[in-house]
């Protein structure tokens, strides 16, 4: 309407890193000169190279292999996007820090980089013949992004615990990101050069057989487990005042202060709090805590995460049944398929969660989304179950290629979750569960190669 006010502006938390600042958000564009084309099948011969093991084949594998892009248009635009984020000071120090430790961290916390990469054409991702069904994926597949959590009806499952960046797109992007993760994976555990390749057919294989009846949600129970998953089951302790013993003093009535929880400010407060009467109106009526919510105390939360290091991120300890709640309040980043300029304010949580039911994962009636400060924030419980594999129960053949089955079989049902969906993907994936094999490891391949000169040119600059 002419004459009309612009709306405001959502204010920015009183958080550290500083506001955002007034700079150009124009996409940094990331492009090869030109991209090779995808054979159907790998050439005999880079089939052989992968074959080869020990450093003899790692050499000339290196040889073979160059980046599709100049690895100084990553950094371009990783710094690019941390302005648009608006991070500086601790909180871009701590994300940076991540991203430095090891190529594959610097491959999960650049979800929008990958993206970028993928639909730029860069690093195509035409894994067969025909073209993939567009359905609701989780996008920031990882290793690390499975793990225990609890389960509908209480009981603790294994499967993908972070929904943050889901969205529409194709099942190749998740089973492409998997699989570099997994090549990073095998070459940061030294593993032969030829497994990533066994192990993506094994992916493959549980993928498929999945999908002629797939299970409930994305998660395993524990009878369906395997291996270090099992294992993992063992370890679970649900017990919440146990939990609450190592937060609060005294227990279950005020969080401990120290370098991961931190004061918060009374506007911090105030908007976390304004924010959380907003997300109870929408809350499930099964939700086990006291209406009104009451809420003991807020604190910030340092260190945790990895995409999302540095940005605002609280507890807040709630009145519950039988014991209090750890409500964990978060900003999250807009999904890479709707912006890859690190613009928050377009960070949509009621999508993300809608997603998140989607495709099966939605067991906690407590996950909901709310407003702070003018930002859409994921809200969920700080489950006392929630625990995943680190990277040092990976380390050998026998364990990944267990862990990469079971990341199949889940990533089946998260994408099938209806039956028309289950019906497309077997009708894209036919009976070419070796040839998508063969696709995603040269793909994972080519991508692992770029991310590692990426992380070098990053930590280098």
């Amino acid at each position: 309407m002419p004459g009309a006010a612009a709306p405001a502006a959502p204010l920015r938390p009183a958080w550290k890193p500083a506001p955002r600042p007034a700079v150009s958000l124009d996409r940094v564009e990331l492009s090869a000169a030109q991209a090779p084309g995808r054979p159907a099948r790998l050439p005999e011969s880079e089939g052989l190279l992968d074959l080869i093991p020990g450093p003899i084949g790692l050499a000339l594998l290196a040889a073979r292999r160059q980046p599709a892009r100049d690895p100084q248009q990553a950094v371009a635009f990783i710094e690019r996007f941390h302005r648009g984020l608006g991070l500086e000071g601790e909180g871009l120090e701590e994300k940076e820090r991540h991203m430095q430790k090891s190529p594959h961290n610097f491959l999960r916390d650049t979800a929008a980089l990958f993206v970028e990469d993928v639909l730029s054409g860069t690093h195509p991702l035409d894994l067969l013949p025909r073209p993939a069904p567009e359905l609701t994926v989780a996008v920031d597949v990882h290793l690390q992004n499975f793990g225990i959590v609890r389960g509908a009806d209480g009981e603790p499952v294994w499967g993908l615990n972070d929904f943050d960046q889901a969205d529409r797109s194709t099942p190749e992007l998740d089973l492409a990101r998997l699989a570099t993760s997994l090549v990073l994976q095998a070459r940061q555990a030294e593993l032969d050069p030829g497994f990533p390749r066994e192990a993506l057919q094994e992916l493959c294989r549980a993928y498929r057989a999945e999908l002629e009846s797939p299970g409930e949600g994305s998660f395993l129970r524990q009878a369906e487990s395997e291996g270090a998953v099992e294992a993992l089951f063992e370890k679970v302790d649900p017990d919440r005042w146990a939990f609450l013993g190592d937060l609060t003093s005294p227990v279950g009535e005020r969080f401990l202060r120290d370098e991961s929880l931190r004061e918060a400010s009374p506007q911090e407060r105030a908007r976390v709090l304004e924010g959380l009467q907003d997300y109870e109106q929408r809350l499930d009526p099964s939700a086990p805590v006291e209406r009104p919510l009451e809420v003991l105390d807020v604190v910030q939360r340092w260190g945790s995460g990895g995409a999302t290091l540095g940005l605002p991120r609280w507890y807040a300890l709630v009145e519950g049944e039988e014991a209090p709640y750890v409500l964990e309040i978060k900003q999250l980043l807009p999904s890479p398929l709707v912006d890859r300029t690190g613009d928050l304010s377009k960070a949509d949580a009621a999508a993300s969660v809608a997603s998140q039911a989607e495709l099966g994962g939605r067991l906690n009636p407590l996950t909901g989304h709310a407003p702070v400060a003018g930002y859409s924030m994921m809200v969920r419980e700080r489950e006392p179950e929630k625990t995943a594999l680190g990277f040092k129960d990976l380390n050998t053949e026998k364990e990944l290629m267990s862990v990469m089955r079971q990341c199949g079989r889940v990533l089946a049902r998260a994408h099938a979750h209806s039956f028309e969906s289950a019906e497309r993907l077997r009708a894209w994936l036919g009976e070419d569960s070796e040839l998508l094999a063969e696709n995603l490891h040269r793909f994972a391949a080519g991508y692992a190669d770029q991310a590692v000169a990426d992380w070098e040119a990053f930590r280098a600059r």
